[in-house]
C-alpha cells in the first residue's frame, strides 16, 4: 500500500470527520490505493465518489446495476455478480456502495441481477452486501483492497448494526480489516415520526479490507 507524506496537522487523514463522502473517499484512495491499479467500482452510479477523485491516475471500471439512474452516464459495462466477466484474482482494489438507504419492505423492481433482491429488499440490503462481498472475493487478487461504504439504521424501533455485519462477513470470507472511517452527516438528519426509541443516525461508514486468502465460493 502507498505511504503518505504528513506536513502539517492539515494533511492528516483522519478516521472520523465531519465530510461528504467524495472527500473521505479521497483521502482513502490516497492512503490505500496505489497509482495506476485495477479498480473495479460495483455501484458506480453518476460517479459521485470520484468528484475529488483524479480518475486518470487509476484503471478505473465503472459498474452499475441501476440501469434507469444510468441513463447518459459513461460506464465502462454493466452486470451482476451472476454474468461477471471479471477473471478470477484479476482486480486490485472493489468499491461497493450498494444502495443501504432501502429500508421500505416494498416490491421493488427498479434494480436488477442477483446482487440486489427484487422482491423485498431486506432492511438495509446486509444479503446484498455479503453477495457482492464474496463476488469482490472472487475477482481480487491477493492483498487486493476492498473499500465498502454502510450505514447502520434502526427499523421497527430495532437497532441494525450493518458495519459489524460486514465486518463479521469479512473475517469469514478470510479478509483483514485495515480501517474504518466515520463520515459524520453535516445537517440535521429529518425525523419520520414525533417520538423516538434510538438516537437517529447522522454517520455512515467506509470499511477498507484487505483480501489475505483465497475463499471458495464456488
Amino acid at each position: 500500500m502507498p505511504q503518505i507524506s504528513v506536513n502539517d496537522t492539515d494533511t492528516t487523514i483522519l478516521s472520523a470527520r465531519v465530510t461528504k463522502s467524495r472527500s473521505m473517499f479521497a483521502d482513502i484512495l490516497r492512503m490505500y490505493v496505489k497509482a495506476g491499479s485495477v479498480i473495479v467500482d460495483l455501484n458506480y452510479g453518476k460517479g459521485c465518489f470520484w468528484s475529488y477523485t483524479d480518475t486518470s491516475q487509476y484503471n478505473l471500471i465503472r459498474v452499475d446495476l441501476d440501469r434507469e439512474r444510468l441513463r447518459g452516464v459513461d460506464c465502462s459495462i454493466c452486470c451482476d455478480h451472476s454474468v461477471s466477466s471479471f477473471r478470477d484474482n484479476s482486480i486490485d482494489v472493489v468499491v461497493i456502495d450498494p444502495p443501504y438507504g432501502c429500508l421500505s419492505t416494498t416490491p421493488r423492481t427498479d434494480y436488477v441481477g442477483n446482487w440486489y433482491n427484487l422482491s423485498p429488499i431486506p432492511l438495509n440490503g446486509i444479503p446484498t452486501y455479503h453477495n457482492v462481498m464474496i463476488e469482490a472475493d472472487r475477482i481480487l487478487k491477493k492483498n487486493g483492497v476492498v473499500i465498502i461504504k454502510c450505514q447502520d439504521a434502526v427499523n421497527g424501533g430495532k437497532q441494525h448494526f450493518t458495519h459489524i455485519s460486514i465486518y463479521t462477513h469479512a473475517m469469514v470470507l478470510g479478509w483483514q480489516g485495515e480501517d474504518l472511517f466515520v463520515m459524520v452527516q453535516g445537517n440535521r438528519p429529518r425525523m419520520r415520526h414525533n417520538h423516538q426509541l434510538h438516537s437517529r443516525k447522522n454517520l455512515s461508514y467506509f470499511w477498507v479490507f484487505k483480501k489475505m486468502k483465497r475463499y471458495k465460493t464456488r
